[in-house]
């Protein structure tokens, strides 16, 4: 079981709530944002958007492995760990978007959310464009950093 909000030095991993909408239209409507994640995001990023996520996410109970990245008392992006199914049933795919700057703060709240998360589960992974060489470079530092 993961805790409901995990505290880091700079950020907080903690749920969404209903009344981070006005956060999440001003930092999700992003084209670099958008281009880097799965066709279901979508661009522009509109207020029946972050109804429909926010309706999932902030539902009661809420999502295991889905939490928001407060940044200055905000909600300025998303992080989150989704077990596979089938013959991928031991592994997780990590998703993630941030407004800001973000490579340590992604390891940061990976290195605290992975640990307990994937007991029993084999591999995490991120799904990442061809053209995001620097990006993978980091992902795949941080994860191996994980396994030692």
């Amino acid at each position: 079981m993961l805790p409901p909000v995990i505290e880091c030095s700079t950020f907080r991993l903690r749920p969404w709530q209903f009344s981070d909408k006005p956060a999440l239209l001003r930092y999700a409507n992003n084209r670099q944002i958008w281009r880097n994640l799965r066709d279901a995001f979508p661009h522009p990023y509109a207020s029946v958007d972050a109804d429909r996520w926010l309706e999932v996410v902030a539902a009661d109970p809420q999502p295991e492995a889905t939490y928001a990245i407060e940044i200055a008392g905000e909600a300025a992006g998303a992080l989150s760990l989704e077990r596979r199914c089938d013959i991928e049933r031991h592994s997780a795919e990590i998703g993630y978007w941030l407004q800001f700057a973000h490579s340590e703060i992604i390891m940061v709240g990976l290195a605290s959310l992975v640990p307990p998360y994937v007991n029993g589960t084999e591999t995490a992974h991120a799904a990442l464009n061809a053209s995001h060489r620097r990006r993978r470079r980091e992902v795949t530092a941080g994860v191996a950093r994980l396994r030692d």
